[in-house]
């Protein structure tokens, strides 16, 4: 029976790939020389052999020497990532998510449906009281859905490309968050159907 080890190498650029994508920019990951230095699998078989035979990687590559934390600071991002956790750029603390979904559920023709960001139902005093009384029970992080629908008044399509009144209440959502000091996880689960 053949024992297959190997070492998963959890690096930074992970962390930085999540501030990213909250902060907008593009992370592409390791790099091409990267990607090459994984070690190869520690290999022990003992069914063709009476004594086992293991291979093993040189241990460089398994326990390689402690490099620098990556610093990773999107321009204008109160957050900014040091190694493996992420951290307050005002106070130079640690920032820990602590966060919650947040969704708008109404009724439509096709049954229940998340309908936060359409203008037809975007109540932005609720949304402003919302997150205060989040940030005041310890919440910083609320996850919203950009595209629960693809097309009509209330989603993030028209016939045109993108629905401007559903973009404009985005840009709304993102300052309310900025005032009340709750950080925002915005959630894509594909490109919009309409273009844009």
């Amino acid at each position: 029976m053949a024992r297959w080890s190997y070492r998963v190498d959890v690096r930074s650029w992970l962390i930085s790939g999540v501030l990213a994508f909250v902060a907008g920019c593009v992370n592409p990951g390791p790099s091409e020389s990267e990607r090459q230095t994984v070690p190869q699998p520690t290999i022990t078989s003992s069914t063709q052999m009476s004594t086992p035979v293991t291979i093993n990687p040189p241990i460089e590559t398994i326990f390689p020497a402690p490099i620098e934390p990556l610093i990773f600071e999107p321009r204008g991002h109160p957050l900014r990532i040091e190694g493996d956790r992420f951290v307050d750029r005002l106070s130079g603390e640690e920032f820990v998510v602590r966060g919650t979904n947040y969704f708008l559920i109404v009724e439509t023709p096709s049954g229940l449906e998340d309908r936060f960001f359409s203008p037809e139902y975007f109540d932005r005093v609720r949304v402003q009281d919302d997150f205060t009384q989040l940030v005041a029970a310890g919440y910083n992080t609320v996850r919203l859905f950009l595209d629960t629908c693809s097309g009509g008044s209330a989603c993030i399509t028209n016939t045109t490309g993108l629905n401007s009144s559903y973009v404009d209440v985005i840009a709304e959502v993102m300052r309310v968050a900025r005032m009340t000091g709750m950080m925002l996880l915005l959630t894509s689960n594909d490109l919009p159907d309409g273009g844009g």
